[in-house]
């Protein structure tokens, strides 16, 4: 994995979590996903339809009818689905996506598409309920528009992210402590 930035000590191992493929799966629009590649799994909650996990939106505007206000050309992003239905549409009223980490991890940054209303972001230690290491409110910004949420916080094993309004995440920057092995966590202690 080629690292696109610095980790600091002691994690040594940057990757960025995009979600167009996971261990070789190409995801499609419309997919619901729970699980990520490096072992990381990912949920919804507070608002939406969010029985299913969050869905994959492909941004490219390949797909008339969507929100348009998506059509950002980014790739595959995660949205809270606004309703169980057969088009993926990012929820009006908002929402949670919830990503859980299998070892602790430094959390670099995340990427967001239009969030309309600044997005929160909470990163923890032992979980969704766990100790709050950094609470960031990332800007508000507008259709088809992307901003980079800063968080710069180690040792987390949860990631929060809450949406007021629509939105959607782009990607994550990790830095993990291990080495990596075909987008698989692989406690080898390197």
């Amino acid at each position: 994995v080629e690292p696109p930035h610095d980790c600091p000590c002691p994690y040594g191992t940057a990757v960025t979590v995009e979600f167009n493929e996971a261990n070789g799966v190409t995801r499609q629009h419309g997919d619901y996903v729970t699980q990520l590649g490096y072992d990381i799994t990912v949920a919804t909650s507070g608002g939406g339809y969010t029985d299913e996990g969050p869905r994959i939106y492909d941004t490219s505007g390949a797909f008339p009818g969507n929100d348009e206000d998506l059509a950002a050309n980014v790739g595959k992003v995660l949205i809270v689905q606004e309703t169980k239905g057969d088009l993926p549409d990012d929820n009006a009223g908002g929402g949670s996506i919830e990503f859980s980490f299998p070892i602790p991890v430094f959390m670099r940054s995340m990427l967001v598409l239009d969030t309309e209303k600044s997005a929160t972001v909470v990163a923890n230690r032992g979980g969704p309920r766990g100790v709050q290491l950094a609470r960031i409110r990332g800007p508000a910004v507008a259709d088809k528009e992307t901003a980079t949420i800063s968080v710069n916080t180690g040792n987390i094993d949860f990631l929060g992210v809450t949406f007021p309004e629509a939105g959607a995440v782009v990607e994550l920057a990790i830095c993990i402590p291990v080495c990596v092995n075909d987008s698989e966590i692989v406690d080898s202690g390197c």
